[in-house]
């Protein structure tokens, strides 16, 4: 259904690194072609070339600039003003104008600097707060009229934009507020006279007569209905209205009636653009998973979009119109139903704020008492580490006992130097491992490690080289190059300092059931008739049964029987394609497909300390926050081992499993 382009390797290789895109747009011209990349702080622009040819879309990318500045900090929306000047919404920050580069035949990476800013940081100077997206039109002499939808205040604000002779912003306050719960998209009509903008816990867009008397208390004159989480907005050349529905695997195509857009409109056609196997894998948060970003050309009559596993695509116009809707209502309204189970169950400030002088003062207001919280926070590990440093500097006490299961662990080239610390917390537990294994890439040099590690390593501690296979080094080397396994086998974080108890307690959890996986943290799967429900909502287990529901995370420590380590040897290094970055997925799917059962050791997960500094851009931001983790769900696990978990659940009920 998405049309085939024409691009060399090099761009290719490019639209890969994208990741999670937000906006897209096209230049006046035509000849340019923005891409935001939200996760990764960059804007591409790519060289486009579009036509009609035989009457089918012919679409070329040609080259790519791939934009980066210290400005871009979580780069959400974007605008061109003419061919060379770019508005970029950072929801995160201000909302800047960039001078687009020339493209160069030899280089594809530019750092930008912003010609002229929207403030969006700091206290009551703030023209806008987590500006998301943004349309603009020409007023002439080089100006622009912006409207930016500042997404987490619910408002659109004005600003008029010159670019020549020299750049400059004039803020013109707010221009639209009430009833506005999230903004999430804005777009003008071709003619100028509609303002579209995405309602996105509403799931409504709402078209504004663009005239004068436009104000912050001015309704909408129409309301578009039926949309999930609607985001993207693009007209096409006759004025109908195509609509990005981030939390659904469809576009809403809003046909312009005969008499002209007035009352409660319903879509003429909801078209699905993707299978639910697709929409699934990247739905990892109950508003996501569908496109984001649309934009039209007009003139070849092809719609652009965006959408995390795809980083853009093409769809003929033509084709659209005359494709009837295929949608499914039922799983329409159960999307609504999780969407508005989300929201509730995320309510807080950030749905009740007003942008106004009291409102802002209470917000900043409020930040003062977390903000002292977390530095305590962190003010207590660098105690701990302090502690555990002295310990390393002059304990000769032995790190292993003739008790204990194994330990197996990981470290990488950044955390070499501060492994020691998880180490030592190990060493002084109650209960000491039989042995305690360290795996390091063969990357490293034995010669260039830390006498921290060397002291351990006096102490007990095996340090071993291996193939740097990521998180996965934790347990494969030792499984791999284990014959016959005869005791059970622990994994453990190089960033947590574990209580003294940690050992004891997990050996005892095995000892009492040696036919389970246990684990301190366990979550609850979630599933819908298509697919995962997002890990993001998954639920800690609240009890110690034992269940096949059961998800153990690794994050706080997993010991596994010697029985289900010989099945796991088996299995061999399909994590490499499957899960390359989530150790957690492809444990707990050996288990599922061994029938293991997953137990937690205590009835809530305990809290231990982070290694300060660790967090910064550790796997939990790659696997959970940006949804890594949904997308190799979908890789890993088939879909009979779906119908199966489906199965159990609707026989639970939800509930934890009986006891085996």
């Amino acid at each position: 259904e998405s049309l085939s382009f024409s691009a060399p390797p090099e761009v290719r290789a490019v639209l890969a690194r994208v990741g999670r895109s937000e906006d897209v747009a096209l230049s006046p011209d035509r000849s340019r072609l923005a891409l935001v990349a939200f996760s990764v702080n960059r804007i591409f622009v790519f060289e486009v070339a579009l036509a009609r040819e035989g009457g089918i879309p012919a679409i070329r990318l040609t080259r790519c600039a791939v934009l980066e500045s210290d400005a871009f900090r979580q780069p959400h929306g974007c605008a061109f003003l003419d061919d060379d000047h770019l508005l970029v919404c950072n929801r995160g920050a201000n909302v800047e104008l960039i001078r687009i580069p020339p493209f160069d035949a030899t280089e594809n990476v530019f750092r930008v600097r912003p010609i002229a800013t929207i403030r969006g940081l700091g206290y009551l100077r703030a023209a806008v707060r987590t500006p998301g997206s943004v349309a603009a039109y020409g007023i002439g002499n080089h100006t622009f009229r912006a409207l930016v939808c500042n997404d987490h205040w619910h408002f659109v604000s004005e600003h008029h934009v010159a670019v020549a002779p020299e750049p400059a912003i004039v803020n013109r306050g707010i221009r639209l507020q009430a009833g506005l719960t999230i903004p999430d998209g804005i777009n003008f009509s071709p003619d100028h006279k509609w303002i579209a903008i995405s309602n996105h816990v509403h799931g409504q867009v709402l078209l504004f007569d663009n005239t004068p008397k436009l104000g912050p208390r001015s309704s909408p004159s129409v309301v578009l209905e039926g949309i999930v989480c609607p985001h993207g907005l693009a007209f096409d050349g006759r004025g109908d209205l195509y609509v990005a529905d981030s939390a659904s695997p469809y576009l809403h195509v809003f046909e312009q009636p005969a008499g002209g857009w007035q009352g409660r409109v319903k879509a003429s056609r909801i078209v699905r653009v993707m299978d639910n196997d697709m929409f699934y894998a990247g739905r990892y948060a109950a508003r996501e998973g569908g496109i984001k970003g649309l934009c039209v050309d007009t003139v070849a009559e092809v719609l652009i979009s965006t959408h995390r596993l795809a980083p853009v695509e093409f769809r003929d116009l033509r084709q659209l119109r005359e494709r009837p809707g295929d949608d499914d209502p039922a799983q329409l309204d159960d999307l609504r139903r999780l969407r508005d189970a989300d929201i509730a169950r995320r309510k807080s400030t950030t749905l009740t704020r007003v942008w106004n002088l009291p409102s802002r003062l209470r917000e900043d207001a409020a930040r003062v008492r977390p903000y002292l919280r977390n530095r305590l926070r962190r003010a207590l590990p660098k105690y701990e580490t302090l502690r555990l440093r002295v310990r390393n500097s002059r304990s000769r006490e032995s790190l292993v006992g003739r008790e204990g299961p194994v330990i197996s662990m990981t470290s990488h080239s950044a955390r070499i130097p501060i492994a020691y610390l998880a180490i030592e917390a190990i060493g002084r537990g109650t209960l000491k491992p039989k042995r305690l294994v360290l795996w390091l890439s063969d990357r490293e040099s034995p010669d260039r490690l830390p006498d921290s590690l060397r002291r351990l390593e006096e102490r007990g501690l095996e340090i071993r080289f291996t193939s740097d296979l990521g998180p996965h080094t934790k347990y494969y080397p030792y499984v791999e190059q284990t014959d016959a396994f005869a005791e059970p086998l622990v994994t453990a974080d190089d960033d947590v300092l574990y209580g003294r108890s940690w050992l004891e307690h997990l050996f005892t959890a095995y000892q009492a059931d040696p036919e389970v996986i246990h684990g301190y943290r366990v979550r609850r799967m979630r599933f819908n008739p298509y697919h995962f429900e997002p890990y993001v909502d998954w639920p800690p287990a609240e009890s110690t049964e034992a269940g096949c529901l059961n998800f153990v995370t690794a994050v706080e420590g997993v010991i596994f029987p010697p029985a289900f380590l010989k099945a796991l040897k088996t299995y061999g290094t399909g994590f490499r394609t499957a899960c390359p970055t989530s150790d957690d997925i492809w444990l707990n799917y050996v288990a599922h497909r061994e029938g293991f059962k997953v137990a937690q050791v205590k009835s809530e997960w305990p809290v231990y300390t982070l290694v300060p500094g660790t967090q910064v851009d550790c796997l939990f931001v790659h696997n959970v926050v940006r949804g890594g983790n949904q997308i190799q769900l979908a890789q890993t696990y088939a879909r009979e081992d779906l119908r199966a978990f489906f199965s159990a659940q609707e026989e639970t009920n939800g509930q934890p499993d009986q006891p085996a």
